[in-house]
This record gives C-alpha cells, structure tokens and sequence, in this order.
C-alpha cells in the first residue's frame, strides 16, 4: 500500500484536460498520480480517480478523455512496468 494525503486540489502539475460535450464536466491528469473531475459550472471538486501507481513515474497520468454524453472517463498514462 502507498500512503496519499488528499489535498483538495492537484499537487503535480496537469498536463490533461478533457471535458463532456455539454460542458458539464472537466476532467484533469495530473503528473502527481490522480484524475480530477470538476463541476464546470460550480468549480466544485467532485470525485477523485486513483489509478495503480508505484515508484517513480508508475501511475503518472498523461492524458483523459470524457465520452460525449459524459459517463465515462479514460486516461492513460505511465501504468505499467517497464522492461
């Protein structure tokens, strides 16, 4: 297990971000391991995705994606280990 203290906020920079097709939603990758998704409307924090992440740059998030109708988020990034 890998200890994380929530923050409220990104502690990495954010190097994606994506949103729905109504704008309802924004969502963020982060270089510090975490998925973000925001109300667009109210700014307001609404869930936090945590992906598999280990040492180094394992689980850093390099790109998001939003489905058109906003149910579905992708990201991608450095999640698994290299040979």
């Amino acid at each position: 297990p890998v200890l994380r203290i929530e923050t409220g906020s990104h502690s990495g920079s954010v190097v994606a971000i994506g949103t729905d097709v109504s704008g309802r939603w924004v969502v963020t990758g982060s270089l510090d391991k975490t998925v973000r998704v925001w109300d667009r409307t109210t700014g307001e924090l609404v869930r936090v995705l945590r992906p598999p992440i280990g040492e180094g740059s394992e689980g850093k998030i390099y790109s998001v994606a939003v489905s058109p109708d906003g149910s579905t988020i992708f990201c991608g990034g450095f999640t698994g280990r290299g040979t």
